[in-house]
């Protein structure tokens, strides 16, 4: 029977087609090392993206928390003008503004002083 080095001479003209184990193992890992860097600036790109939004998100939370508060001091304005208006209208009436601000009623706790 041949030996291999005897079918390796002899067989010459098919090796070209017979793929080299190395290249194609350089190949695959040249493959595996792009696709992760791929990988890796895909990620990158969302890190990025994600930090955009969590700032977004807190400069919307602290918008959002001042509109709130501004709101709420304005709601507060108003309510107070309006319970201001109601005690004014109240004690326009002197010999009524004796009745009222003995009318447990007409004033919250606390605002029967009249000024």
């Amino acid at each position: 029977s041949p030996t291999f080095v005897e079918v390796s001479e002899s067989d010459v003209t098919e090796v070209p087609h017979m793929t080299d184990p190395l290249a194609s193992a350089k190949f695959a890992m040249h493959a595996e090392v792009a696709a992760f860097q791929r990988q890796s600036e895909r990620t990158e790109l969302l890190r990025r993206q994600v930090a955009a939004l969590d700032r977004k998100f807190e400069t919307a939370s602290t918008d959002f928390q001042r509109l709130a508060e501004e709101a709420a001091a304005l709601a507060a304005y108003k309510l107070e003008a309006s319970f201001r208006r109601a005690l004014s209208s109240h004690a326009h009436p002197q010999q009524s503004l004796h009745v009222r601000a003995s009318s447990p009623r007409a004033f919250p706790t606390g605002a029967r002083t009249l000024t």
